[in-house]
C-alpha cells in the first residue's frame, strides 16, 4: 500500500513541480555578464546544453529549488530582480497555460527529412552546392563499397566500433547511449548499410524502412577516426542511404533529430543535404523563454544564438538582428540564402527583445538554390 502511495505522490510530484536553478557567468562570445535561471529537470541533457550555449565555458550556481509550475506564470510578468532571463523547459501538457506568457517558445529538437522524388538531377537542385559536388564524387569515383547487412556479428561490430565511439566523441557531456538491446531491436527489423575501404568495414548506418520513407536511426565511424571523417566516410553514407533509398523506390530519407539552432553542426550539415524541418509528433517539452523585461542579457544570447521557434503560423526562425535602411533587399536576401530551408515560414528577425520583429517570408518555406553555411559531421 504505501509504495502504491508513494508513485502516485511522485507521479504527481513529476506533473506539477520541476526545478529552477539560477545561474551566473558571462556570456560566451562576449564580455556580457549574465544571471540565467534555467526552469527544468537537473542535471538533464537540456541543462547541459543550454549552459554550454550561454555560458560557453565557466559559470557558478547561485541557487536550486524546487518550484509549482504554475508559478512560473509570475516569472513571465516579471522576473526575481537578480535574474535576466528565463528558459524553462516544460511537457507539452502545460502549453496551453506558458504559450502567450513567453517571448519565445521552440522545440528542443527539430526533425529533418530529405525529399528524394525525382531522379538523379532534380534531387540535386535541392542540394548546397558543396554537397551536390560530394554527391557527384562519390557517384562516379567513390572509395567505398557499400552493402546491406543483416548479420547480427557485423551489428555487434558496428555497435561497439563504430556508434558508441561516435556518439561519445561528438556529443561527450550530451551523450545519450542507446543500449545494445534497444538497438538490436531496431536492427532485428532493419538492416545495416556498411561502407568499406580497402575491404575494410570503416563507417555504418543502422536504418529501417517505415511506409514511404527509409529511416536513418543511428550512424557511426569506425573508432570516430578523424582520418575517415576527413576522407569523407560520413558524406559517403549519406549517398550510400540515397542511393539504397531510391533502389527501394522510397520518397523520402528521414534523418533523424538535430538541435534547433542555426549554427548547429548537425542541423546545418542535414539541411546542406536539403533536409526540410518539422516538429516531430512525439515531442514531450517545449522551451519557453521568459524575459520580461526585455534584458540587454538575453538580447546578447538571442544575437549570438539564431534559432528555430514555433509561432501561430508555424515554424520560423528568430534572428536578433538590424536590417539596414541602405540596401535591405541584399540584407534580406541574404537571410533567406542562409537560413531558408523548407518547413519554415519565414525569419523573424527583431533589433532588440521588446521591439515587434519584421517578418522575412520564405519562399514557399523552401530554401533557394545555393544556400549557404559550413556543414559538420551527423
Amino acid at each position: 500500500m504505501w509504495n502504491v502511495l508513494r508513485s502516485a505522490a511522485y507521479r504527481i510530484h513529476q506533473r506539477y513541480f520541476t526545478h529552477a536553478t539560477l545561474f551566473e557567468g558571462t556570456l560566451g562570445g562576449s564580455s556580457t555578464s549574465c544571471r540565467c535561471l534555467l526552469a527544468m529537470p537537473r542535471d538533464s541533457l537540456s541543462e547541459t546544453f543550454l549552459l554550454g550555449r550561454i555560458y560557453g565555458g565557466s559559470f557558478r550556481r547561485i541557487w536550486r529549488r524546487r518550484i509549482w509550475i504554475p508559478w512560473l506564470t509570475r516569472w513571465a510578468r516579471a522576473l526575481p530582480p537578480d535574474v535576466d532571463f528565463c528558459i524553462a523547459s516544460l511537457p507539452t501538457r502545460w502549453d496551453e497555460v506558458f504559450a502567450s506568457r513567453c517571448m519565445l517558445k521552440g522545440p528542443p529538437l527539430v526533425c529533418q527529412e530529405i525529399d528524394l522524388e525525382g531522379d538523379w538531377p532534380d534531387f540535386k537542385k535541392r542540394l548546397h552546392r558543396k554537397k551536390r559536388e560530394l554527391l557527384n564524387r562519390f557517384l562516379t569515383r567513390s572509395p567505398y563499397d557499400s552493402r546491406v547487412s543483416r548479420d547480427l556479428a557485423e551489428f555487434d561490430h558496428f555497435y561497439h566500433r563504430m556508434y558508441v565511439p561516435h556518439a561519445e566523441r561528438q556529443f561527450e557531456k550530451e551523450a545519450k547511449i542507446d543500449s545494445h538491446q534497444r538497438l538490436r531491436g531496431v536492427f532485428e527489423r532493419g538492416f545495416l548499410l556498411l561502407l568499406a575501404e580497402g575491404g575494410r568495414d570503416v563507417a555504418g548506418s543502422l536504418c529501417y524502412v517505415d511506409g514511404d520513407r527509409l529511416v536513418y536511426h543511428r550512424g557511426g565511424v569506425l573508432d570516430s577516426s578523424e582520418e575517415h571523417v576527413r576522407n569523407g566516410a560520413q558524406a559517403a553514407s549519406y549517398v550510400a542511404m540515397f542511393s539504397q533509398a531510391k533502389a527501394m523506390k522510397l520518397k523520402r530519407l528521414d534523418v533523424g533529430t538535430s538541435r534547433a539552432f542555426f549554427d548547429d553542426g548537425v542541423y546545418r550539415n542535414k539541411r546542406e543535404w536539403g533536409a526540410s524541418v518539422r516538429v516531430g509528433e512525439d515531442l514531450e517539452r517545449w522551451w519557453y523563454l521568459l524575459n520580461p523585461g526585455d534584458s540587454e542579457p538575453c538580447a546578447s544570447f538571442l544575437q549570438q544564438n539564431p534559432l528555430i521557434v514555433q509561432t501561430p503560423e508555424g515554424l520560423m526562425g528568430h534572428l536578433m538582428a538590424g536590417i539596414p535602411t541602405e540596401h535591405p533587399g541584399a540584407e534580406v536576401a541574404e537571410i533567406r540564402r542562409h537560413y531558408g530551408a523548407r518547413g519554415l515560414k519565414g525569419m523573424l528577425v527583431s533589433r532588440r527583445c521588446g521591439g515587434s520583429p519584421l517578418l522575412i517570408p520564405f519562399p514557399a518555406g523552401e530554401a533557394e538554390e545555393g544556400q549557404a553555411g559550413a556543414g559538420a559531421s551527423s
